[in-house]
């Protein structure tokens, strides 16, 4: 009995907490009518899939919103009055029919997320750099040939995704771009990655999956911070040198390439700490058993994927 009372218990609480956070008593709101209800508690609202040909000029009384996703719906401008909404910190665009990137966007100039994937927008705007706050920019799946030239002169940029865009090369300038954590340019045109790369201390993740590089630089064996990289269904066909140290702390992803074989050194005490995926590559029978044998001996055999 005290069981079952305990399990109504809990399950009211969940019920309690659970509709708290509906009913927009923690700031996140999913329809105007329920926020209009309170407008000085929106914080977060999430307009998707809500079939919207304009932005509803009803919002200019959530005073405090921090966030709005306007995704997966049927907008092909934004208004002016937008430019009000000067607390605007995250802004979700994807999805809409935009044949132009909308300029007022540029005039939020606390904005630090900012996505525009799966739209046909193929240029950025030059005022886009008053966005200085800008940490966060998605435009994959874009027309994109290049990375737009603006995008060089936001310094505090952690993230660009262009994943499903065509970029066709990576500038030497990314260098610049100190604050850099995460790039992420999967199923894109590259042939290359630029060992200016190697001078951006701060990169945790790495991702060129789908790609067409044949080479992997040396220079990213410097980066210490590196956590996570991601060179699968490439055209690598031999590693640099430096690779051995550069895998010990990476989980790391070359499957789908060239490959015949590792750096000299590479299966010795104390590299490959973090998994390695090799799976379909061109390696010989006898190089899978010796990888193998090595894992099974020497380090948990489930790190290594070669099939």
């Amino acid at each position: 009995m005290m069981k079952t009372r305990n399990y109504f218990f809990l399950f009211g609480l969940f019920f309690i907490i659970y509709n708290h956070d509906v009913l927009g008593q923690s700031g996140h709101f999913h329809s105007m009518e329920k926020a209009l209800e309170t407008p000085n508690k929106v914080l977060y609202l999430n307009l998707r899939h809500q079939e919207l040909t304009r932005v509803p000029r009803e919002i200019l009384q959530f005073k405090n919103l921090k966030s709005l996703n306007l995704e997966y719906n049927q907008l092909t401008e934004l208004p002016k009055f937008l430019q009000r909404m000067q607390h605007l910190e995250r802004l979700l665009l994807a999805k809409n029919p935009w044949s132009e990137f909308p300029m007022v966007v540029t005039k939020l100039k606390k904005i630090r997320t900012l996505s525009l994937s799966y739209t046909s927008i193929s240029s950025l705007p030059k005022q886009l750099k008053r966005l200085k706050k800008l940490e966060w920019l998605n435009f994959g799946h874009t027309p994109f040939t290049q990375i737009p030239e603006v995008v060089f002169k936001l310094k505090n940029l952690k993230t660009i995704t262009a994943v499903g865009a065509k970029i066709e090369s990576i500038p030497a300038k990314i260098k610049c771009l100190k604050k850099l954590e995460v790039l992420e340019f999967d199923h894109n045109a590259l042939t290359s990655i630029p060992e200016e790369l190697g001078e951006l201390s701060a990169l945790k993740k790495l991702s060129f999956s789908n790609n067409k590089i044949e080479e992997f630089p040396e220079a990213l064996t410097k980066l210490s911070n590196l956590e996570v990289i991601n060179f699968s269904k490439n055209k690598l066909k031999t590693l640099p040198k430096n690779f051995c140290y550069f895998i010990a702390l990476v989980s790391i992803d070359l499957s789908h390439n060239q490959l015949t074989d590792l750096p000299q050194g590479c299966m010795t005490d104390p590299y490959l700490w973090e998994d390695l995926i090799l799976k379909h590559n061109a390696f010989s029978e006898e190089k899978k058993a010796a990888f193998r044998a090595y894992y099974i001996t020497h380090r948990a055999p489930e790190r290594l994927i070669l099939d």
